[in-house]
């Protein structure tokens, strides 16, 4: 069994909203781990909030939520590419 290795034309706004997905999906890679230390409730949100990403359009639909408890930060990460999950890893092969 071959998989064909997709092709697509990527529009410049579709390339900016992968490297910008791709880059956090880094950034917080093993973020399970850290502990917020000196934020407050109000820093933690604006934490959040400038680090939240979504992007939707016909093809792609790539969605990167941070939460910041007190003790940890959780990630949930969705990536669709035609209605199909991918990694991030395949997003990088993308803009290559």
């Amino acid at each position: 069994m071959s998989r064909k290795k997709e092709i697509l034309n990527l529009t410049g706004s579709q390339k900016l909203a992968i490297e910008a997905y791709v880059f956090l999906c880094a950034k917080f890679e093993k973020c399970f781990f850290w502990e917020p230390t000196h934020m407050n409730v109000s820093s933690r949100r604006n934490y959040e909030k400038s680090n939240t990403f979504t992007f939707k359009d016909e093809v792609f639909e790539l969605s990167f939520e941070l939460n910041v408890s007190c003790r940890h930060y959780y990630v949930y990460k969705t990536c669709l590419v035609n209605g199909i999950s991918h990694n991030c890893k395949y997003l990088k092969n993308l803009i290559k």
